[in-house]
């Protein structure tokens, strides 16, 4: 991804499993684009892992405390551009790693 051509970082980091599993990374602030870039990385990937991680889009409605899912995806490891399909405002983004990872790198990028 060429970070220089109008991508803005909004999320990143490092995290290791200590309970056997790695939590899942919620990026923290509220998304107005329709299009995000998300890098997975993991150390010791075996050459059949092809799912990074899995995407789910929240929305706060305002009808109770918890956020309705309005997309879900599967994504695979290394870079990954998300189009959105409806453009949403104020939306957050959960991302959720499979069980076998002990380390992942994530970035997110909005453009």
């Amino acid at each position: 991804m060429d970070l220089f051509n109008g991508w803005t970082s909004v999320g990143n980091g490092n995290f290791t499993s200590s309970s056997g599993y790695i939590p899942t990374f919620t990026v923290p602030s509220f998304l107005n684009a329709q299009i995000v870039g998300i890098k997975i990385l993991t150390d010791k990937a075996k050459p059949t892992w092809y799912t990074g991680a899995w995407v789910e889009q929240k929305v706060s409605t305002g009808l109770d405390s918890i956020p309705w899912i309005t997309f879900s995806k599967k994504i695979g490891l290394g870079g990954n551009i998300i189009f959105f399909p409806q453009p949403v405002n104020n939306y957050s983004i959960d991302i959720s790693f499979p069980t076998y990872f002990k380390t992942v790198s994530v970035g997110v990028w909005i453009q």
